[in-house]
């Protein structure tokens, strides 16, 4: 943590300041995301907020969970002393399905795109995203993958 420190210090130190002064709200915050909140080990997490507690007074932190099920599970993992050096505070992503409308929306079914799906290829691809992962990233490499196939072959898929 010492390490970090110093390079935090280091960054800060260097950057240009407002008016020529030096503005601890002016400060960069160090944002820390751990994106499995249910994976990680209670006395590790613990742990470890008790450790970023010592540094807080030194660096804004900010520290990210992502907590895949309901907000009362932090309480249920952590103890009261490690949760009361928290502000906890609760937002929510839209939904994977969202970003897929997004994109088929904006890319796939506009009328400038060169490149159009047969209705079985998309149908498969849309039940692979509904039923199987939830990823619009794996949808958007299969899609590349028939880009690929499309070119190499010189047809239509």
């Amino acid at each position: 943590m010492r390490t970090l420190l110093e390079w935090y210090q280091n960054e800060n130190e260097s950057s240009p300041c407002k008016k020529g002064k030096f503005n601890k709200e002016d400060k960069g915050k160090l944002i820390i995301i751990l994106k499995d909140f249910e994976a990680i080990s209670s006395k590790v997490l613990q742990d470890f907020v008790q450790i970023l507690s010592g540094y807080v007074n030194m660096m804004p932190l900010v520290l990210v969970l992502g907590v895949a099920t309901t907000l009362s599970s932090i309480s249920d993992n952590l103890s009261h002393s490690t949760t009361s050096r928290l502000s906890l505070k609760s937002f929510q992503s839209q939904p994977s399905v969202y970003f897929l409308n997004n994109t088929l929306n904006k890319v796939f079914l506009s009328p400038d795109c060169p490149f159009q799906l047969s209705g079985k290829l998309f149908k498969f691809f849309t039940n692979v995203f509904l039923f199987y992962d939830f990823s619009v990233n794996r949808f958007t490499q299969g899609i590349k993958y028939c880009l690929m196939e499309h070119f190499r072959e010189g047809g239509n898929l």
